[in-house]
């Protein structure tokens, strides 16, 4: 991929869908493996509390009325040292089938911790009709499904969004704008293919780390990873409407072959394949208006924003 940036997520990516609810000391956040399942389906519900005590207290798992229980709670805990700072997690999960079509809620699970009650919030299962797994010959021009290929896997997993401070401003005032890479894949590496441009601004780049720091956000219910992989200040010049254009990315990333069984992991291929995809953001406009005339100062040369002037000298004498 020529001159890149290496880096890897040491996460396990579940293909999380998640929500999280957090307090001072503890973080209650639930999660399913896929939002979107057929009628005879199955997927995984996962409760984690974590904080920094080592004697977490155990979540009450909410009624799953709507689903069939087929195994757990499955429990794991975790115990890490990071900076000096001890941090434990709690997993609690288990397998659910639904029992009907539609769009199935699953409650907010709970916890009570020094007196108080925390919540993660209700996760929405979209169930639609399972397939038919065998069909009676119709028309001699049946066409044959169309395969999933890998790099539609790596599709529906891994996208690129640009992020902006705001979306109005007026001429010279400051505009940050982040380019972040969410994903739920195993992301071995990324290389630009086509920086952005910008026309209507005066820019400055900010110093970014080799290797990105990787966060959690929660879209549309689902978990993903997200690294900021550019960070730029713009400046508007002119009043109109100014376009931020996109950024592409190519992307090569691991794609694990997984079985349907509910013991995944256990069957999982370890190595998988490794794709390459190019990846664009979407184009922002951003409305740009000037600066009023009334009660602008006489000396005014058009700076925009907050500044700090700090002075200081190498010797007194």
């Amino acid at each position: 991929m020529g001159r890149k940036n290496k880096w890897t997520a040491i996460l396990f990516l579940f293909v999380l869908a998640a929500s999280s609810l957090q307090a001072a000391d503890i973080n209650i956040r639930s999660y399913v493996n896929k939002n979107v399942v057929g009628l005879n389906e199955n997927f995984s519900y996962s409760i984690e509390v974590s904080g920094k005590s080592t004697s977490l207290p155990n979540p009450v798992p909410p009624k799953f009325n709507d689903f069939y229980v087929l195994s757990g709670p499955n429990t794991s805990t975790n115990i890490q040292w990071v900076n000096g700072r001890m941090s434990s997690t709690k997993v609690y999960s288990f397998y659910l089938q639904p029992k009907k079509k539609g769009k199935l809620t699953i409650p907010p699970a709970q916890v009570r911790y020094k007196g108080k009650v925390y919540k993660s919030n209700a996760i929405v299962i979209t169930v639609k009709a399972q397939a038919q797994t065998s069909q009676p010959q119709a028309a001699p021009q049946t066409r044959t499904p169309k395969r999933t290929t890998s790099k539609d896997i790596l599709g529906q997993s891994i996208y690129l969004k640009t992020v902006v401070s705001k979306r109005k401003a007026f001429v010279g005032e400051e505009i940050i704008v982040k380019y972040k890479l969410y994903f739920r894949v195993n992301v071995r590496g990324y290389d630009f293919q086509k920086l952005p441009s910008f026309p209507g601004f005066w820019t400055e780049d900010f110093q970014m780390r080799s290797q990105p720091t990787i966060a959690n956000e929660i879209v549309n219910g689902l978990n993903y990873n997200v690294a900021t992989i550019r960070k730029v200040a713009l400046f508007p010049t002119h009043s109109g409407e100014l376009t931020i254009n996109p950024i592409s990315v190519v992307v090569e990333a691991q794609i694990r072959k997984r079985s349907t069984s509910i013991f995944d992991s256990f069957f999982d291929d370890p190595f998988g394949n490794i794709v390459q995809k190019t990846i664009s953001s979407k184009p922002v406009k951003i409305e740009v208006m000037n600066l009023p005339e009334e009660g602008r100062p006489a000396d005014f040369s058009g700076a925009v924003g907050k500044y700090k002037l700090s002075v200081s000298v190498d010797k007194n004498k």
